[in-house]
């Protein structure tokens, strides 16, 4: 059970325990030096200084607090210390569970996890969301229903820890639910006893701190203080002591949920310690590994730690012990963890217990508060002490586990300790007995009783053999204790409370009775130890064979349910496919009446062509007759006459236009001179002279800036018919493109050069109206032209990482050349944030690159494969690297139907070694192909053959391929910190993985891989991406608009908050 908050409304319950006036042990310390605190409820409140933890006295049964929790009202009802909400309630420490879930790694195999007081199972679901193993121990059996109701075979829940078969846990979770338990030993001592903890496991605990400053303040009133549902109330001091008593070598305690600061508080007789340091905080949680708990009960015997078979066969010897101890001075032998030492001290008249081992004394000192009793640690087998000083010595379970000589020399010593009439009571177990539990390391010498006997006399004259049997019986009796007076008996328990009886059985007189007969019969026909074993064994066989067939179930379930989904998938790939083929049917038939039409229209060109035939023929007499009458002409005494009148027109004619203007101007009418051009390019008017716009380039490559100031250049045109000038101080293969389209190119080497600022560049430069430049790596320009640049505009694509590299190495003043610039454009929404570091908001513009929507060729795809292709300069940024290991992982006869292409060349002698790199490790794989950069007219043939646009880019604002790849209705798959992930839904419009993750890639291959029509579906869906933000019409649209604003603002769509 979890719990979050205190509730409100009161249960009024009974105790059934002894006398509230005996003074009570601390659950967590055992000491008895114990104060009263408070009375909450009904129920007195102990406090125990030694530990710094608080307890309920007397408390109430186990049927009492299972009848409490059974309940419903209890999850929902909002009792007072219940839930109202259970779900809501348990939601706050789910990060917790996140946190701890993460902290194992992946390949270590499949993890187990138990959550005790699992409650609905909200914490496991969360485990077995990431593969986790889940077991839960829940006492409610109304939480164990939801729990199975909610999560069915996902989860192994049961109502107690002995339900458990055994299994080592990776990690053990006790949220808010130790301070529910009357004695949190007992749970951990069979945890422990189940090999359920081991040293590699994580135990993680959390409880309200009692030693929080509401809580020593008003330890009445506090909010957390409410039995019978909370019993032990703890501290951090708490977890100390309880945990190192448990061995656990590796221990964290800490405070969550912080108090508003309040004076440090503590109850006077409880010293400085761990507390203090979390007195501010309302709840801790403790975390601790590393136990050697597990060794240390191997061959020691811990009360609750093992099942009852243990328990009968330790506890009574030392009752019958107890019998030969009355007033006696008693050494105990090999005591262990003092157990028994403890029993004898009840009796005695003092008793010393010894044993060899130093943990085990700790152990015992720490749990057995009886004045009577002395623990020392001894390895001399008592040599050290004085002969005579004992009436009685026990020594139970210890012989066996030393050598014949230690055993002649430790029962000669004890004979030297006792008095004359002393006794020694001493046990081992018999060989035939201890073979059924297999091989022990620790017993080195076991003995027959023969051999048994020998020992013995070795240091003693008389020696009774008593044999021990482990039977059940039946009593007949006046009560549920009998008392006999010629056989000894003891009880395992101290609760005598009478139990009902099966039956009555009466003797009947006329006369009074006395003395009746009592039986107590015992069933000698069963080997109880055998079959108590034989029957636990079988028990944890049975428990993890359901277990399996629990997670077989699962399995095969969640395989079921993965073939309805991939038969419902076929279903509707089937139905789109019936949809395709009507449609396809309906364009056969539209297609055949367009050719039925067009062969109409052939035939009336054909006989349209035979008349313009017959018209060729007469126009060719025609001009036949001219050529005669030309001749006719040049032969005629006119035409040599006329000669000098034609040369004078010649000359007049090649006389420049403005010499023309300034010998006519006397002809012009009044006011019909032409306005000069004004100094911006605020109006379609300016921008109507040629090469008015100067723009400045890094490079003529086929990259992304280059072909975005293309685009530009061709907006520029669309929207006022000016051709700009496109210069560069590096030539490259899109210059041509430029030419081609009518835009002049310059390449001026010396262009960034800062210490060849030539007169004659600073001239061209000046005489542009308008200068645009682009992008950040064209610093050196804006640093060395601004000067002389009209309205000089930047233009910039990089994100974060590209202005820290210009930033860091080449340009730290770059906030200065940005306010030397009239304004600021910024190609990417991811640009804002950078570029917000070194210029006001004011200044800066969004202006995403729109391109001409262009047709593709057709053309079929090579060898009916699905094709990937990924375009982009070759270096470690655009991560060709990554496509290339996702491609590794795919399985071979997935690679098989799939064909892979890279296009792109280094862009600099740096990333030449990344792309010799890729291309070799592309040549071990048939299916991948690496091509150079191409013109624009051969890549638009591979993105013809292309099904999916790949871009793997690590960090790029907002790539041209992608953009294209959307404009010829392919699936665009793409990384996720690309400028486009932020306009596409995965799965909806495109695809997208995680950035940099070559798994999540190959996850999203395979995926389009195997559904080709979805693939298609995505294409078409993805053009409507396109249409929405990078139409030319609409770049062209948002360039007039920069253009015209006489005092840069920033768009309310591309406003980003700081």
């Amino acid at each position: 059970m979890t719990e979050m908050q205190p509730a409100n409304t009161k249960n009024q319950l009974t105790v059934n325990s002894p006398a509230a006036s005996t003074t009570p042990a601390c659950p967590i310390s055992k000491s008895t030096d114990v104060q009263p605190l408070c009375q909450v409820d009904g129920f007195a409140v102990w406090r125990c200084p030694e530990s710094a933890t608080d307890f309920v006295w007397p408390m109430p049964d186990d049927k009492t607090l299972k009848d409490l929790y059974d309940r419903e009202a209890w999850f929902e009802g909002g009792e007072r210390g219940g839930y109202s909400d259970y779900d809501a309630q348990t939601e706050p420490s789910l990060h917790l569970v996140k946190e701890l879930l993460g902290r194992f790694p992946d390949g270590k195999g499949k993890l187990t996890v138990l959550d005790v007081g699992c409650g609905y199972g909200t914490h496991l679901r969360l485990a077995a969301d990431q593969g986790w193993q889940c077991f839960g121990i829940e006492p409610s059996a109304h939480a164990r229903t939801m729990a199975q109701q909610r999560h069915a075979d996902r989860l192994t829940v049961v109502e107690q820890a002995e339900d458990l078969f055994p299994i080592r846990f990776d990690l053990i979770l006790m949220f808010e639910v130790i301070e529910h338990l009357q004695d949190p030993y007992k749970l951990l001592f069979t945890l422990f006893g189940r090999g359920a903890i081991g040293p590699e496991t994580l135990v993680v605990i959390s409880t309200p701190n009692a030693r929080s400053t509401d809580a020593v303040t008003d330890p009445a009133g506090w909010a957390y203080r409410h039995p019978p549902s909370h019993l032990v109330f703890y501290s951090a001091k708490s977890f100390q002591v309880l945990l190192r008593r448990l061995l656990f070598k590796d221990i964290k305690i800490y405070g969550v949920v912080k108090l508003p600061d309040q004076p440090a508080t503590r109850f006077e007789d409880e010293p400085p310690s761990i507390n203090d340091e979390w007195g501010d905080f309302l709840g801790i949680v403790a975390e601790a590994s590393g136990s050697e708990f597990k060794e240390f009960m191997h061959e020691r015997y811990v009360p609750d730690s093992y099942w009852k078979l243990t328990e009968y066969e330790h506890f009574p010897r030392y009752g019958l012990a107890t019998h030969m101890a009355q007033g006696a001075r008693v050494l105990d032998f090999g005591c262990g963890t003092g157990y028994g030492t403890a029993l004898l001290g009840e009796v005695a008249e003092s008793v010393v217990g010894m044993d060899i081992a130093d943990s085990a004394i700790q152990w015992a000192r720490q749990t057995h508060r009886n004045p009577k009793l002395s623990f020392v640690q001894r390895a001399d087998l008592g040599r050290g002490l004085p002969p005579g000083s004992f009436d009685l010595v026990t020594c139970f379970e210890m012989i066996e586990h030393v050598d014949h000589a230690t055993q002649l020399e430790t029962i000669r010593s004890v004979a030297r300790l006792l008095t004359s009439g002393g006794k020694l009571v001493i046990s081992t177990p018999d060989p035939l007995f201890t073979a059924a539990y297999g091989d022990n390391p620790y017993h080195l010498r076991e003995m027959t009783e023969s051999e048994f006997m020998e020992l013995l006399h070795e240091g003693f004259k008389h020696v009774t053999m008593l044999k021990q049997w482990v039977r059940p019986s039946v009593l007949i009796g006046k009560h549920s204790v009998p008392g006999i007076e010629s056989v000894m008996f003891d009880t395992l328990s101290k609760d005598v409370s009478a139990d009902a009886p099966v039956g009555f059985v009466a003797i009947c007189s006329n006369q009074p009775i006395e003395n009746p007969p009592q039986l107590c019969q015992f069933d000698t026909s069963v080997d109880f130890n055998r079959q108590a074993l034989e029957t636990e064994h079988q028990l944890n066989r049975l428990r993890y064979e359901n277990y399996t067939l629990t997670t077989s179930k699962q399995i095969r379930e969640n395989s079921v349910a993965e073939l309805q989904k991939q038969v419902q998938a076929l279903n509707g790939s089937a139905a789109w496919l019936e949809s395709q083929r009507v449609a396809w049917e309906k364009l056969a038939n539209e297609r055949a009446l367009d050719i039925a039409r067009l062969n109409a229209a052939l035939q009336s060109l054909e006989t349209s062509v035979a008349s313009l035939e017959a018209q060729q023929l007469e126009r060719d007499k025609h001009i036949t007759a001219l050529n005669a009458e030309r001749d006719f002409i040049f032969r005629s005494m006119s035409w040599r006459l006329t000669r000098p009148l034609r040369y004078l027109r010649r000359k007049l004619i090649s006389q420049p236009l403005g010499l023309m203007r300034q010998k006519f101007r006397h002809l012009q009418a009044p006011g019909g001179e032409s306005p000069a051009v004004s100094g911006g390019i605020n109006t379609s008017e300016n921008l109507g002279e040629k090469h008015k716009v100067l723009l400045v380039l890094h490079e003529f490559s086929r990259t992304g800036a280059p072909r975005a100031v293309l685009f530009l250049a061709r907006a520029l045109f669309l929207q006022y018919g000016v051709r700009p000038v496109v210069m560069a101080c590096v030539d490259g293969p899109i210059r041509e493109e430029f030419e081609n389209e009518g835009f002049p190119t310059l390449v001026q080497p010396q262009l960034f050069d800062s210490k060849d600022r030539t007169p004659a560049i600073r001239e061209i430069i000046a005489g542009f109206e308008r200068v645009i430049v682009t992008p950040l790596a064209s610093f050196p320009f804006v640093r060395n032209y601004a000067s002389v640049a009209k309205h000089l505009t930047w233009w910039i694509h990089e994100e974060e990482k590209g202005f820290a590299y210009v930033a860091d190495n080449f340009a730290p003043d770059l906030a200065a050349l940005f306010c030397a610039c009239e304004s600021i454009w910024l190609g990417s929404p991811l640009c804002f944030a950078p570029a917000l570091q070194y210029v006001a908001k004011e200044k800066l513009h969004l202006l995403v690159y729109g391109c001409d929507d262009i047709a593709l060729p057709h053309r079929s795809p090579p060898l009916e494969r699905m094709v990937f292709t990924m375009v982009g300069t070759m270096e470690p940024r655009k991560g060709q690297d990554i496509f290339l290991d996702a491609i590794k992982l795919l399985p071979t006869e997935l690679r098989h139907k799939a064909f892979f292409r890279m296009i792109g060349s280094p862009y600099n002698d740096w990333s030449a070694n990344f792309y010799k790199q890729v291309c070799s490790d592309a040549g071990l794989i048939p299916e991948v192909e690496c091509l150079p950069n191409m013109p624009f007219s051969q890549l638009l043939e591979q993105y013809a053959e292309t099904d999916v646009v790949v871009c793997a880019s690590r960090a790029d604002p907002l790539p041209i391929s992608i953009t294209q790849g959307l404009m010829f209705s392919k699936t665009c798959l793409c990384s996720s910190v690309i400028g486009q992930a932020g306009m596409l839904a995965d799965g909806e419009n495109g695809l997208i993985f995680e950035n940099e993750s070559a798994a999540a890639l190959a996850e999203k291959i395979s995926w389009a891989i195997q559904n080709p029509q979805a693939v298609t579906a995505l294409g078409i869906e993805g053009r409507k991406i396109y249409e929405e933000h990078f139409l030319m019409s609409g770049f062209a649209f948002n360039v007039k608009n920069l253009l015209q604003e006489p005092i840069p603002t920033i768009p309310k769509s591309s406003q980003i908050a700081s």
